[in-house]
């Protein structure tokens, strides 16, 4: 398959291979051939693992159709075989992921963007730790961590991370939806590209306090 063809998407019926795409010990051994060709020793050093490790991996993801050998290059003496992932883009039937996966894979979606967040907090509050405090306390529900500066008075640090659970209607809930909407939209429509980067996350979602 050449570099230049576009972007594939496969959909997969097999609950093995929606198993795969679930466990973020498993998916991870497919990102080195994602859009890209790439031996067997090229994908064992972009894992960070041994060569007999990927090469199970490898077999495992050949007999699941997820990879496919495209050609053979010589390198130096050595015919090295080049593989690359058979779509860019796979998608997986909702009903085809085995039960209990759910948390799963919510997981695995937000695991990258939850570990710069938290690396991001932690560089923020170290480079300005004079001076401030955290105060933790009984809450209504949970226990609350809260950042005060030596005055003692709340005010809103460099970081601001809120979170808590709202008794709304269904009404208050779809106008504050589109409110959060429309806040993204306008700074997002006002980037320049010279200032520097904030991570934004947002949820509202009806809560499953079971």
């Amino acid at each position: 398959m050449s570099q230049g063809v576009a972007c594939r998407t496969r959909n997969l019926e097999d609950p093995e291979a929606a198993l795969f795409f679930v466990q973020p010990a498993s998916v991870r051994h497919l990102y080195p051939f994602m859009g890209r060709e790439a031996s067997l020793a090229e994908a064992a050093r972009a894992v960070g693992i041994s060569k007999s490790h990927m090469s199970y991996w490898l077999q495992k993801m050949l007999r699941l159709g997820l990879v496919e050998k495209v050609r053979v290059e010589k390198r130096g003496k050595h015919d090295v075989p080049l593989y690359r992932a058979t779509a860019e883009v796979f998608t997986i039937p909702l009903e085809r992921v085995p039960v209990g996966s759910d948390e799963e894979i919510l997981i695995l979606n937000s695991r990258d963007f939850e570990r710069i967040e938290r690396r991001s907090i932690i560089r923020l509050t170290s480079n300005n730790a004079g001076g401030w405090y955290i105060r933790f306390s009984r809450g209504d529900e949970t226990p609350r961590l809260e950042l005060f500066p030596r005055s003692g008075q709340p005010v809103e640090p460099r970081v601001l991370n809120k979170w808590g659970c709202l008794s709304l209607t269904e009404q208050q809930a779809r106008a504050l939806r589109a409110e959060i909407a429309a806040l993204l939209e306008r700074y997002a429509g006002a980037e320049t590209g010279e200032g520097k980067d904030y991570l934004y996350k947002f949820l509202l979602v009806e809560a499953c306090l079971d």
